[in-house]
């Protein structure tokens, strides 16, 4: 299954960042649990997670070091992209963490319309 992609550019327009960052490539997805942004490794957040009201986390780098910003649903369904990428290929099965990551999201989506737009 593909899942759409944040677009880099978008999300800084977006957000009102520098152009010197990049967004980590972040895939959205519809979960049992609701819309959930997840990041390459599966690190991931489902909105309304831990207090967050109508927001996720996504994650941005510069070439030294990571930033995270809030962004809410609405904004990153703005920055959806034309592209699409499998579960597999945006975490990797690279070791146990990765293998351990990519069942649990894929856990998640099983099942699940993926209408983002909806």
């Amino acid at each position: 299954m593909e899942f759409p992609m944040l677009d880099s550019e978008l999300v800084k327009i977006e957000l009102g960042l520098d152009d010197e960052l990049t967004l980590v490539p972040t895939a959205f997805l519809i979960t049992g649990r609701g819309p959930a942004l997840v990041m390459d490794e599966g690190v991931g957040w489902f909105f309304d997670e831990d207090g967050y009201e109508g927001k996720s986390n996504v994650m941005l780098d510069n070439g030294f070091t990571y930033l995270s910003r809030d962004i809410t649903l609405e904004q990153a369904k703005r920055c959806i992209s034309e592209n699409t990428i499998t579960l597999e290929d945006l975490i990797g099965t690279y070791n146990d963490r990765y293998r351990a990551n990519l069942s649990l999201w894929q856990n998640q989506v099983e099942g699940i319309e993926q209408n983002v737009l909806a």
